[in-house]
């Protein structure tokens, strides 16, 4: 297949003021408003250092978008250069006068056209997909697409710290969409949009259909960081099989935390055998408590594959001493790890297993004194743990 020529691919800024079609607005208020816009986006740093030729701007009505030729970050330095502007316009200005806007920011594809004018034009899926996850935002909101987001954090530490999966949203078509929030002190909108909010639950889809995933080994250590405010390094490494005749390109995880966190606020990374990076596939429910959400494996995993594994690292605040993991697939062996510091009050840590059809009942294990640093206690060999069965851990 050739590629056609008239194809290319840039970054996109797709931005709308919202509420600007209301009735209530008189036609020059409206009109001001997308002078304005058009004024403060003309004076940012990211639109005037860019030559003209390597960006094509095209008015939408109540908004426009921007196609970048060249540099990937664009799209995001520019929102977050006039969301800056327009917080400081609209400081001066009554609740009807000041300017909000979303946006999405995207990078794809897209194809030269000619309008009715014969005017040369662009079009096609990187546009397409800038618009419908602006479409999913509210006032104030910078959403990303998944493709976007993960370039740009692989590309600086500084996006990692600004750039947060959010959820997956169903959007135009019925097509499901991971969709990235960037965010900080003076720019973007930290809450959660709802429009289109997926709240499938994996524990149900678990449920209900046959095993198609089992744990050969799960290694699971719990590294208390602070005992005064029981923050804890969680790490769980998993060597697992397919069990279905379909090959595997995702795993599903469910995390439970007892303190009030977003996904984004878990620092969570993921990790395969060979120590690299896993993306974030979906998220299907973060709530205060419960996060459920998918990883893309690197590569596919078929039936009877060996070493198969990935790890998940995440971090969170316990609001009592003890932290509990419950368990959606078999594990053929489980080894638990308990670190803590040596000079803390902790004495005598025990792990306890409650399962469907016992009470809970103690866990042995080996001690391993971390000389003068911490103290590490390890339960390890804990054999066929089911579906369903509950590991608790208390200090």
């Amino acid at each position: 297949m050739k590629i056609p020529d008239d194809m290319m691919h840039a970054s996109f800024f797709f931005i709308d003021i919202v509420g600007l079609s209301n009735p209530s607005l008189s036609t020059i208020t409206q009109s001001s408003k997308i002078k304005i816009l058009n004024k403060s986006i003309a004076q940012c740093k990211t639109y005037e250092n860019t030559i003209d030729k390597e960006k094509i701007v095209f008015p939408t009505g109540d908004g426009m978008w921007i196609a970048f030729l060249s540099g990937l970050e664009k799209p995001l330095k520019l929102a977050m250069e006039l969301h800056k502007k327009l917080d400081k316009y609209n400081l001066d200005q009554g609740k009807t006068e000041q300017i909000q806007v979303r946006i999405g920011c995207h990078s794809g594809d897209v194809f030269f056209v000619n309008d009715l004018n014969g005017t040369m034009n662009l079009w096609g899926p990187g546009i397409i997909m800038a618009r419908r996850v602006m479409d999913a935002g509210d006032a104030g909101h910078i959403l990303i697409t998944a493709t976007m987001a993960e370039s740009l954090i692989e590309v600086s530490d500084e996006y990692r710290g600004i750039i947060h999966p959010i959820h997956d949203f169903k959007i135009k078509h019925g097509e499901v969409l991971l969709v990235y929030s960037a965010y900080g002190d003076s720019f973007g909108n930290s809450d959660r949009p709802q429009k289109g909010l997926i709240t499938s639950k994996i524990e149900k889809k678990i449920s209900d259909g046959p095993p198609s995933i089992r744990f050969n080994r799960l290694n699971l250590i719990v590294n208390l960081k602070n005992p005064k405010t029981n923050l804890c390094k969680i790490s769980k490494t998993v060597s697992f099989q397919n069990e279905s005749e379909d090959p595997i390109t995702e795993v599903f995880e469910i995390i439970h935390t007892d303190y009030k966190k977003s996904f984004s606020d878990l620092h969570l990374q993921a990790k395969d055998e060979n120590e690299n990076s896993l993306e974030t596939g979906g998220i299907y429910l973060d709530t205060d408590n419960k996060k459920e959400f998918s990883l893309k494996l690197n590569k596919s995993v078929f039936r009877n594959d060996q070493n198969s594994k990935y790890t998940i690292t995440y971090e969170t605040e316990l609001s009592n001493n003890f932290f509990e993991e419950f368990y959606q697939v078999d594990i053929d062996d489980l080894l638990i790890e308990f670190i803590f510091p040596s000079n803390s009050d902790i004495s005598h840590p025990k792990l306890y297993s409650l399962t469907m059809k016992e009470r809970q009942k103690s866990l042995q294990g080996e001690i391993e004194l971390k000389r003068g640093i911490t103290t590490r206690i390890k339960w390890s060999s804990i054999k066929n743990v089911k579906n369903k069965d509950l590991i608790r851990l208390e200090w």
